[in-house]
């Protein structure tokens, strides 16, 4: 925080400070970010799931015991968007005839 505050990172976009965090720290693009994203969101410059540019994401993510060409021919991915009342919605996401059984989650 103080180094980048120091540097007066808190006005920079988003890209100038992981790059900055990449070059002077040395760490990995996957940490400059992770770091940059804590930073924004201490600074107030981002809540929880924003974006820089003011929207907001969610996402969710499965690694699967199988290779990259086992998770795509042949399988089926639907999306799905379901009202919850008047105020929520839920989106879903299924991904089906996978050539493997996956673990139940726990």
């Amino acid at each position: 925080m103080k180094a980048l505050d120091r540097a007066k990172a808190y006005s920079w976009p988003h890209g100038q400070i992981a790059t900055y965090v990449r070059e002077k720290y040395r760490v990995s693009s996957w940490w400059s970010q992770t770091v940059t994203v804590g930073y924004e969101r201490i600074k107030g410059l981002r809540a929880i799931g924003q974006r820089r540019d003011g929207s907001f994401e969610v996402s969710k993510s499965k690694t699967l015991p199988v290779p990259l060409a086992g998770c795509m021919p042949g399988t089926l991915v639907v999306v799905g968007f379901i009202p919850r009342g008047n105020q929520k919605s839920q989106v879903t996401l299924s991904h089906g005839k996978l050539p493997i059984a996956l673990p139940s989650p726990a």
